[in-house]
């Protein structure tokens, strides 16, 4: 089952694309590319129509299309995909005149799960008449990407044009559209020459990065790993480029604890964190006791850590939950934080305020002077250079998704600017 989501955030328009065991997020003019091909191709006998408290679902066979937040999205979807708005507009009138009432909560099937998607659960669904289906009352629910091989007939768009290149065969053809890592950009200023390469926030930062080497087989490398990458960044708004360049230089991919997992240092700790692709906050803990925890915590033992997925799912989790809690959302910081955890890293940030006599919050809150790294030999612990490390196998530039107390999602892109040296010296 292919599954695309349009929503809008902070008058922000995005889509989340899942196709064959792929997924990929479009920002602005992609979207809106993608919204135009549904409108030239799609007809009102292709698809029927669900219609939930904030979100409408178009069903189309073997694919789901849905509109979250549609009354802020409404004017957008008239403008692009007309016929379509008009045949929602129509549906939502039957509903309207029908007087439908909420309908009580009910467990789905493992099929509806297959059928619906969403960025984020919804209450209090309709039980529309006609053509429209009878959802529970928490609007549609979440789907994790990957979970099945799935084909788009109805469609005859090429989504490998939309896809990451990197998880598919296909080369786009001449004049098609060559998606970046590119932030959404506000509705209001949507055209065909809108400049979409700037995030919420772009920073240079200058890191001595040691000479790479093997490039190749480097490159092979994380290539057996990409697909994991993409589908773990998605999900914990974290670049799949940095998932790949610290398993990279935690163990070339040729260890079964992939991401260098201590679990004795972890366990028993519940680390919360935000996944984007459901718009909640999750709870996990590494434990030798599932049993002690209540099913709200999803519970990972050692042996779990074994499935490299998990393995990879668990070290971006950290890394999550140290950008937020220690690091200050500072992404560098949250990378020394990996590799030398907390305590190791307050010794480094102790040293490094004597002797530059600024604050941890002003070292920290200067994300593109990341001078506290001088004083990573403070610790005596870890690798005083891992940061540099990390980011010599780092392909392109990285951006993370930060989420504020209202709910609002902005991007940080970082790009690297790296200096190549044979050996550092700290």
């Amino acid at each position: 089952m292919n599954k695309i989501v349009f929503n809008v955030r902070n008058n922000k328009i995005h889509c989340n694309l899942s196709y064959q065991n792929k997924s990929k997020t479009l920002f602005s003019r992609h979207s809106i590319e993608l919204l135009r091909e549904l409108e030239r191709q799609l007809s009102r006998d292709d698809y029927n129509i669900r219609v939930h408290k904030d979100a409408v679902v178009l069903n189309c066979d073997d694919e789901i299309i849905q509109f979250n937040n549609y009354w802020d999205i409404k004017n957008i979807i008239a403008e692009y995909i007309p016929t379509i708005a008009d045949d929602i507009d129509y549906e939502i009138s039957i509903q309207t005149r029908k007087k439908v009432i909420n309908i009580r909560k009910s467990t789905l099937k493992a099929s509806l799960f297959a059928a619906t998607l969403a960025l984020g659960i919804m209450s209090n669904s309709f039980n529309i008449v006609d053509n429209i289906s009878i959802l529970d009352d928490k609007g549609p629910i979440p789907y994790e990407y990957g979970t099945e091989p799935i084909e788009m007939p109805l469609i005859n768009t090429d989504y490998n044009l939309y896809v990451n290149q990197s998880t598919v065969e296909s080369v786009p053809k001449e004049g098609t559209i060559n998606l970046s890592e590119e932030a959404p950009i506000d509705i209001t200023e949507i055209d065909d020459t809108a400049n979409t390469d700037e995030a919420d926030q772009i920073y240079n930062i200058d890191i001595d990065c040691p000479e790479r080497s093997n490039d190749t087989g480097i490159v092979s490398i994380q290539n057996n790993y990409r697909e994991y990458a993409e589908r773990i960044g998605s999900k914990w708004g974290v670049s799949p480029n940095l998932v790949l360049a610290i398993l990279t230089q935690e163990t070339h991919g040729q260890e079964t604890n992939l991401m260098q997992i201590n679990f004795d240092t972890k366990k028993d700790e519940v680390y919360t964190v935000y996944n984007f692709q459901t718009n909640e906050y999750c709870k996990y803990v590494l434990t030798d006791n599932p049993n002690k925890y209540s099913s709200d915590i999803t519970t990972i033992t050692r042996q779990d850590l074994t499935n490299p997925f998990t393995n990879m799912s668990v070290a971006i989790i950290y890394y999550r939950s140290v950008l937020n809690s220690y690091a200050k959302n500072n992404p560098i910081a949250a990378i020394e934080l990996y590799n030398k955890g907390p305590g190791n890293f307050d010794m480094i940030m102790q040293t490094a305020t004597y002797k530059t006599g600024l604050s941890r919050d002003q070292l920290l809150d200067n994300i593109e002077n990341p001078i506290y790294l001088d004083y990573s030999y403070a610790c005596n612990a870890g690798d005083s250079n891992y940061v540099a490390n990390v980011l010599q196998y780092l392909d392109g530039d990285m951006t993370i998704s930060y989420v504020d107390e209202n709910n609002n999602i902005s991007e940080t892109k970082c790009v690297i600017n790296k200096t190549k040296k044979e050996e550092l010296v700290r």
